[in-house]
C-alpha cells in the first residue's frame, strides 16, 4: 500500500503480524513508515483514530512496535504538527515525550520532559502538538499492572486505572532511565527484529522495561484530574459527536453551541485547552484535511476543485487555495492530479 514500507498492516487490537518470533517466550517487533496521516492514524493502537495536520510542511511518520510478555512498546515519530483524537485500547497506558523537545498537549495539560501520563483502557484522549515531535507508550494488561505492582512493590499503584487520567512527575533520573531503555529497545526493534524473537532477550528487555517503569512511578508525585480537565473532555466529545452526525454539512460556531449546549466562551476554552487552536480554527483545519482527503480520492477526469472546496464549505476557491498550499505545501489541482 503507498506510503506503507511494510506489506502488513496492524489492527489496533491485534498482535503484531509480519514480524518474526523465534519461539514462544520470545517477543514480536515491527517497524512501519508513513507519508499519510491518515494510515498514520490506523496503525497506531487506538480505535477509531483522527489526525488533523496543523503546521506546514511535508508530513513524515515512523511508527515503532514491540511487544513483549507483560509490557508493548510504541514510539512514534511525526514531522509535524497535529491534532489527534482516539479511543484507546483495554490496556493500561504510560505516554510520555520519548526525545525532549517541544511540547505536547495530552488530555488538556502540557507533556513536557518531566512527565508521564497514565490511563486505563477505553479511555478518549486528545492530543495536540504544535510542531513534529517523539512520543513513546508503555503499556500493560491491568491484570498484568496489579500483579508485578504487588510483587515489586508491595502495593497497587493505582494509576493506569480505566477512566482515569493522572499526570506523574518521576524523579528525572528515573525517567531518563526510562527514555534510554525505551530508545534502546525501539533501535534494536527496528534493526534486528530477529532478536526481539529470542526468549532470553526479550525476557531481560521486559523485565529491566517493569522494574524501571515501576520503581519511577512509585517515587513519582502524581497529579490526579480536575474536575474541570474532565467537563472539557465532554465538551470537545460533544463537538466531536455534533461534527460526525452531519459529515457533509459544515457546521457553524452558532451551530456547535447548540450541539453541544454550551456558551460560546466554553466551547473556546474547552477546544482551546483540548486542541491547542480555537473552535474556529479547528472546524477550518478539519474541513482543509477532509478537502485533502478528497481531492486524493477524487477523479481528475470527473472531479474538479471548485467541487470538492463548496462540498467542505470552502466558497472562495482563490482563498482556499492559498490557505491549502501554505497547509500542504502544494496545490488543490496538484493533489488532484495526483492520481
Amino acid at each position: 500500500m503507498a506510503g506503507v514500507r511494510q506489506a502488513d498492516r496492524f489492527r489496533p487490537d491485534a498482535p503484531i503480524g509480519g514480524a518474526r518470533r523465534a519461539a514462544r517466550g520470545g517477543g514480536r517487533a515491527a517497524r512501519l513508515t508513513f507519508r499519510d496521516p491518515d494510515q498514520y492514524a490506523e496503525a497506531l493502537r487506538v480505535a477509531a483514530a483522527t489526525l488533523v495536520i496543523t503546521e506546514p510542511g511535508d508530513f513524515q511518520a515512523s511508527l515503532v512496535r514491540a511487544e513483549l510478555e507483560s509490557v508493548w512498546l510504541q514510539r512514534g515519530h511525526v514531522s509535524v504538527g497535529r491534532i489527534g483524537r482516539a479511543r484507546v485500547i483495554a490496556r493500561s497506558h504510560f505516554i510520555f515525550l520519548a526525545e525532549e523537545g517541544v511540547p505536547q498537549r495530552w488530555f488538556g495539560r502540557d507533556l513536557g520532559a518531566a512527565d508521564l501520563f497514565s490511563l486505563g483502557g477505553a479511555e478518549e484522549l486528545a492530543m495536540s502538538a504544535a510542531h513534529g515531535g517523539t512520543w513513546g507508550t508503555l503499556s500493560f494488561a491491568p491484570e498484568d499492572l496489579r500483579r508485578l505492582s504487588a510483587a515489586l512493590l508491595g502495593r497497587d499503584l493505582q494509576v493506569g486505572e480505566a477512566g482515569v487520567v493522572a499526570q506523574v512527575r518521576p524523579p528525572p533520573a528515573a525517567l531518563a532511565r526510562i527514555r534510554r531503555l525505551h530508545r534502546q529497545l525501539a533501535r534494536l526493534s527496528r534493526d534486528r527484529t530477529d532478536l526481539i524473537g529470542v526468549p532470553a532477550i526479550a525476557q531481560r528487555w521486559d523485565d529491566a522495561l517493569v522494574r524501571t517503569l515501576l520503581d519511577a512511578v512509585d517515587v513519582g508525585e502524581v497529579v490526579r484530574e480536575r474536575n474541570t480537565w474532565r467537563r472539557h473532555t465532554q465538551i470537545v466529545r460533544r463537538i466531536e459527536d455534533a461534527l460526525a452526525a452531519q459529515p457533509d454539512q459544515p457546521l457553524t460556531l452558532t451551530e456547535l453551541c447548540l450541539a453541544t449546549r454550551v456558551t460560546e466562551r466554553t466551547l473556546h476554552a474547552s477546544c482551546k485547552e483540548q486542541y491547542g487552536v480555537s473552535p474556529l480554527q479547528y472546524l477550518r483545519l478539519r474541513r482543509m484535511n477532509q478537502a485533502r482527503q478528497a481531492l486524493l480520492r477524487a477523479d481528475p477526469q470527473s472531479d474538479t476543485v471548485t467541487d470538492v472546496a463548496a462540498r467542505h464549505g470552502f466558497w472562495e476557491l482563490g482563498r482556499f487555495a492559498q490557505r491549502y498550499r501554505a497547509l500542504f505545501g502544494e496545490s488543490p489541482r496538484q493533489t488532484l492530479r495526483r492520481r
